[in-house]
């Protein structure tokens, strides 16, 4: 890993945090106190949105990853657009589904990534295959999995934290096996999620979370 390449993503992030930030109110991008929310003032919705300008600065510092996962960084984009248009309208929980299978079906067909086998069960000497359920298995786990971190993002710094605590394990899992591209793309995406915790997550020089991930952080990155 070339770590010019991790603090030019962690820098890019900041930068884009800061910036969207200030015109979040433009865009309707902006988490206001009401009902269950616990928070005291209106704050920004751009962390998600700052993660992704991060992540796509690997197009101009380490190519070769970038086009390895071309196709899951363009559903993530569609993911990132589904978001943008549930902070900012609501959108009904149909369309929402209706897009995300969308992304799923698209992996599944075209990424060549699809739930063929349970692996080596304890009473099994071959792995259990999945048949003609790996179709639903792998929509299950992709639509499942964006919303149920989705349902999570409720406390500062849960999310980011559990998604770069998540992207260390992957990171450790690719590094033993030596998939180096599938380790790069994962300590990028890691330096993403640091910057955008470092506007989030509550330090001292940070008494309370200065913008919010949002759907728009929450779909893309579930979904990567």
């Amino acid at each position: 890993m070339d770590w010019e390449i991790f603090v030019t993503t962690l820098i890019v992030t900041c930068l884009a945090a800061f910036i969207l930030s200030l015109t979040a109110s433009r865009w309707g991008l902006i988490d206001r106190p009401s009902g269950r929310k616990q928070h005291e003032t209106a704050t920004p919705m751009v962390g998600g949105i700052a993660v992704f300008a991060g992540l796509l600065s690997i197009a101009f510092t380490n190519l070769p990853v970038f086009i390895e996962f071309a196709l899951i960084i363009s559903l993530a984009l569609l993911m990132l657009v589904l978001g943008i248009l549930d902070d900012a309208h609501s959108l009904t929980s149909e369309y929402r589904l209706f897009i995300q299978l969308i992304a799923g079906l698209t992996v599944y067909i075209f990424g060549d990534l699809q739930f063929t086998e349970l692996g080596h069960l304890w009473f099994l000497d071959t792995p259990l295959e999945t048949g003609i359920f790996a179709l639903p298995l792998t929509l299950i786990a992709i639509v499942g999995g964006i919303n149920a971190i989705n349902w999570m993002d409720g406390l500062d710094g849960l999310v980011g934290g559990m998604l770069t605590s998540t992207l260390i394990f992957i990171a450790i899992l690719a590094w033993l096996s030596n998939s180096m591209i599938t380790y790069n793309f994962s300590l990028v995406v890691i330096a993403a999620l640091i910057g955008f915790l470092l506007f989030n997550y509550r330090f001292p020089w940070n008494k309370k979370a200065r913008i919010f991930m949002g759907d728009a952080g929450a779909y893309p990155l579930a979904f990567i």
